[in-house]
């Protein structure tokens, strides 16, 4: 999933759930089916973390990874777990758990969703 502002809509987790899950598998995981959600959300770096004159567009050293200043984790969990509703699992209440969820710069902005059933 590569939204375009890096703001998590729906409408595109909801599509991009559909390209991933044949229609005939949906859910893919069924009710009651207990599964742990792990989430990367990578966004672009910030002009100030790549240098200047000679060095443009090199990203400096000390860039950070974690991407502290962006929107906030919760907000930003609550529309793609809606988005893969009814493709992905039938309902956000099988999520029991999380395993790595964080948001972190990248030069390749995407989020990354990884779900695994749990036995």
């Amino acid at each position: 999933y590569r939204p375009k502002e890096h703001k998590v809509r729906m409408q595109d987790v909801y599509d991009a759930a559909c390209a991933y899950v044949p229609e005939e598998q949906r859910p893919y995981f069924n009710r009651g089916v207990p599964i742990i959600l792990g989430v990367r959300f990578y966004f672009p770096y910030r002009n100030t973390d790549y240098g200047t004159g000679r060095n443009a567009g090199v990203l400096k050293p000390n860039a950070p990874t974690f991407a502290i200043g962006q929107k906030d984790l919760d907000n930003m969990l609550k529309p793609l777990k809606d988005g893969m509703k009814g493709v992905v699992y039938n309902d956000y209440k099988q999520i029991v758990g999380y395993s790595e969820c964080c948001k972190l710069y990248s030069e390749s902005p995407r989020t990354v969703v990884t779900i695994k059933e749990v036995n």
